[in-house]
């Protein structure tokens, strides 16, 4: 079979006919998003069932974004439990009190508790952004305790009760505008960047009314169990001499601000999902494999449609189609496999040498391809609406060099006889960028 259709040769296998390609189509009605990891790896089991698990290899968006979404919910129960313990280790060593450390604790517990059990039961997933969630919980809950036990030191004849009257109105201001700040995320086209604002928001709303809840509740009923408060004595220190030296300071800060402006200039929007997984990464791996035996892998599905009033399988349609499948291949766009191959290799099993005869061939080509390659066909051709596919394969790339290479391409299809509309998940992805 392979001997009668080389192309097949060609686009499946390796060099050295040890590697196949295998392409799977997710279908798009099972809610990829929510079940892409449970797909890919029902895949991956299938493959084992007839290949060693160290011969299988799994690449592709759907595989770089389901090992991202495994990686942050391993993360996710290891890196929390640590900053927690990093801050109630400061505010131990700051206070000297079990009682703060146990308010903070149940503060910040309960806090994102709230928060991401409302999210889970929407039915959420953690992503890379919300995983962030208990860390912005945090520091907004660390900031309403500090500021309350300052004022409560400052003046502790007057009880926390008059510690609390000193700071709730500014405490209250800042958790406000630190919510406005997370919830115009909302405004973002992007959806988990809109579900890490508002849950972050909701968090950040809950510390301060928890903080006072379990302070009143736990804290000791004098400030001579807690440590005094050095720090504060330091800070105005250093305050005092910055206000003695400071045009000296004024200078400096400008000059930062020169340095860093600079810096903002150097910095580009894009972004590269494998490169967030680390180099010891079983998807890495895979990836490194298919790219040394298979070559460039990454499918970039293109929607093919024929002018107004003309057919793709038509004479004049397959020759329109192979004219822009060569003119891609010559832009370097390659290797490609769709419509314009499968009847390409009909047409060569029916004699044709050359483009002129294979397209008076077409609709023995179109014949040929529907009894030897139904399903095949049917994936790259839906008669209903006269529109075919044709998908090139390329490297691993960010999302902005994905972006600038689909405009390219678009430029070198402008003007052919078919309409080219590139598809799928690619284009999705590379429009992270201008998002």
């Amino acid at each position: 079979v392979l001997a009668e259709y080389p192309i097949l040769r060609q686009q499946l296998f390796s060099a050295d006919g040890q590697s196949v390609k295998m392409i799977v189509q997710l279908n798009a009605e099972l809610n990829i998003d929510a079940n892409r990891g449970r797909m890919v790896a029902l895949v991956q089991q299938m493959a084992e069932r007839h290949w060693p698990a160290e011969e299988v290899a799994m690449g592709g968006i759907p595989v770089v974004f389901a090992a991202l979404n495994a990686l942050t919910e391993a993360q996710f129960g290891r890196f929390v439990p640590l900053t927690y313990a990093v801050m109630l280790l400061f505010l131990a060593l700051l206070f000297g009190s079990w009682q703060v450390c146990a308010v903070a604790l149940l503060t910040m517990g309960t806090a994102t508790m709230l928060s991401l059990g409302w999210y889970g039961s929407l039915g959420h997933q953690l992503n890379l952004m919300t995983v962030l969630i208990p860390l912005v919980v945090l520091l907004l809950s660390s900031l309403d305790l500090v500021h309350l036990l300052y004022a409560w030191k400052r003046n502790p004849r007057g009880g926390l009760s008059a510690a609390v009257a000193k700071v709730w109105q500014a405490s209250l201001l800042t958790t406000l505008t630190t919510m406005l700040g997370f919830l115009s995320l909302l405004w973002s086209p992007m959806a988990i960047l809109q579900q890490f604002g508002l849950f972050s928001a909701i968090g950040i709303g809950l510390c301060l009314p928890l903080t006072y809840f379990f302070a009143a509740w736990l804290l000791p009923a004098s400030t001579k169990a807690l440590s005094a408060p050095q720090s504060l004595q330091r800070a105005s220190n250093w305050y005092g001499m910055v206000y003695a030296n400071r045009r000296l300071w004024v200078v400096g800060v400008l000059l930062l601000f020169a340095l860093f402006g600079w810096g903002i200039s150097q910095v580009k929007s894009d972004t590269y999902t494998l490169g967030y997984l680390p180099q010891s990464s079983t998807t890495v791996r895979d990836h490194e494999r298919l790219a040394a035996s298979l070559g460039h892998y990454l499918p970039l599905e293109l929607l093919l449609e024929a002018p107004e009033g003309g057919s793709l399988t038509d004479s004049a349609g397959l020759h329109r189609l192979w004219q822009l499948s060569a003119r891609l291949h010559t832009a370097g766009f390659q290797p490609q496999l769709g419509l314009p191959q499968l009847l390409a290799l009909s047409a060569n099993r029916l004699g044709a040498v050359d483009t002129a005869a294979m397209a008076s061939l077409a609709p023995e080509a179109l014949a040929l391809a529907e009894a030897h390659f139904p399903d095949w066909l049917s994936q790259l051709y839906h008669a209903e609406s006269g529109t075919g596919r044709l998908t090139i394969f390329g490297p691993m790339m960010s999302a902005g060099k994905l972006l600038a290479n689909i405009e390219e391409l678009k430029g070198v299809a402008a003007g052919q006889a078919v309409e080219v509309q590139p598809a799928g998940y690619l284009p999705l992805y590379a429009q992270l960028v201008p998002l």
